[in-house]
């Protein structure tokens, strides 16, 4: 998307996302996607750039315009040069309000907002630069422009070699309220006015209302229920409603720290006090009624809490498709949202879809489906294992290692399951065999 020419844009619901920008001199190209699942417009660009060496503005690029961009989502979109996910360039001065910053790219390190000064050619490289960033930049201005950000949430935007949130240099201004930077250094500045009040970024100063603390944000980039960012946040220059268009709520789990608005561009509104934010409920379920704190709609392990956390759907016990229930891989320190049934972390031989259907460890090189001892109980061969109860064990005999019999099924009894063969040649070869039940 471009903005160009002194206009004053209004950007409202947009989710823009997978966009790249690369090349100098192109024009904007805007193909409209149609809209998600949240109501969200959904752009696909290829964004315009006057640099003579190119490439910034992945997302959105603001030529000499004020634009007001609320309420949008800027998420996995690249740029060559500057703003992979925003570039704001000629004495542009953007309002930026209840909008999500993620996952976008530079390729050389340089910003995921970039505002710039004016003229194109050689002054685009003018020192009076400002970068607010998650990177180096997540925005740039000149000495005459000027950026507000206003709860927002800003993280794990991925910007070459450098890692600052706000980085400033000249005489530009840039104001920064109730906004999470997070994962990076926060602020460098050089001659120019940079301004973070209650906001949530690593070494926060507490003089201007800002906190220090993990903003404790779900998968979806949602707070959860024990954030340090809800009601934290002051309610001078905040948004009257956040990122679902819901209004400002207090939460009586919370004492106020500053107001009833959370630092964000999410506010934690859950009304039915089951650590799980009603947006969130409403948005799978259409209502608040179904999901509880310890309760588990699909059945996979992992509590609608815990989905919500995960970012994981609760509805569906794989989510990643992967073939491993949702709760089993947090349990194991594996990410539910990642295809990674085919890896094998402990080097076991056995990858971690085979250690799900065994129910073992996957992080555990010991700890694999297999025959704990083989014994003689006069004159009989036992074999034992360390059954799972969740598991069903079943035991095959052969006498040539090619024609396999079954004698023995059950369900899993836990550490020491054993099996005796009573019947028969006892002269031959036993296999373990484990399925979900």
């Amino acid at each position: 998307m471009c903005c160009l020419s002194n206009s004053t844009a209004q950007i409202t619901r947009c989710r823009v996302e997978q966009n790249c920008q690369e090349h100098a001199g192109e024009g904007t190209t805007i193909t409209i996607r149609g809209y998600d699942e949240h109501g969200y417009m959904v752009f696909e660009s290829v964004a315009y750039t006057p640099a003579a060496d190119g490439g910034y503005g992945g997302g959105l690029l603001c030529e000499a315009s004020s634009p007001v961009v609320d309420q949008c989502l800027f998420a996995s979109n690249r740029a060559n040069q500057f703003g992979g996910g925003i570039a704001c360039v000629g004495q542009a001065s953007p309002t930026v309000d209840r909008s999500v910053i993620l996952f976008n790219l530079v390729g050389v390190g340089r910003t995921t907002v970039v505002v710039w000064p004016s003229g194109g050619g050689d002054s685009v490289y003018s020192n009076d630069y400002l970068f607010v960033t998650n990177g180096y930049g997540s925005a740039i201005c000149d000495d005459s422009s000027s950026l507000l950000l206003r709860n927002c949430t800003i993280v794990s935007n991925r910007l070459g070699d450098f890692s600052n949130s706000v980085f400033a240099v000249g005489a530009a201004t840039v104001s920064v309220w109730n906004t999470i930077l997070w994962g990076e250094s926060a602020c460098t500045s050089s001659g120019a006015e940079v301004d973070l009040s209650y906001c949530c970024y690593a070494d926060g100063d507490p003089a201007a209302g800002n906190i220090a603390d993990d903003p404790q944000l779900t998968r979806q980039w949602r707070l959860k229920s024990s954030s340090p960012c809800i009601d934290a946040g002051t309610m001078t220059n905040s948004t009257s409603l956040d990122f679902d268009g819901e209004s400002r709520w207090d939460d009586p789990r919370h004492s106020n720290r500053v107001s009833i608005v959370d630092i964000g561009a999410d506010e934690f509104v859950d009304t039915d006090l089951d650590g799980i934010a009603d947006a969130w409920e409403i948005q799978v379920f259409g209502n608040l009624s179904v999901m509880g704190a310890d309760t588990d709609f699909d059945q996979d392990g992992l509590t609608d809490r815990g989905e919500y956390e995960w970012g994981t759907d609760p509805t569906n016990r794989d989510t990643d498709g992967d073939t491993m229930a949702d709760g089993w891989e947090v349990a194991y320190g594996l990410d539910p949202l990642f295809n990674d049934g085919g890896l094998d972390p402990d080097g076991d031989l056995y990858d971690n879809a085979a250690e799900f259907i065994a129910d073992t460890n996957p992080t555990n090189a010991a700890d694999y489906p297999q025959f704990d001892s083989v014994a003689d109980s006069d004159g009989q061969p036992v074999v034992s294992w360390n059954g799972r109860t969740s598991r069903v064990y079943q035991i095959s005999f052969s006498t040539d290692f090619m024609t396999w019999t079954s004698v023995y099924e059950s369900a899993g009894g836990g550490p020491g399951q054993s099996y005796t063969n009573t019947a028969g040649d006892l002269s031959g070869a036993y296999r373990l065999h484990v399925h979900l039940p």
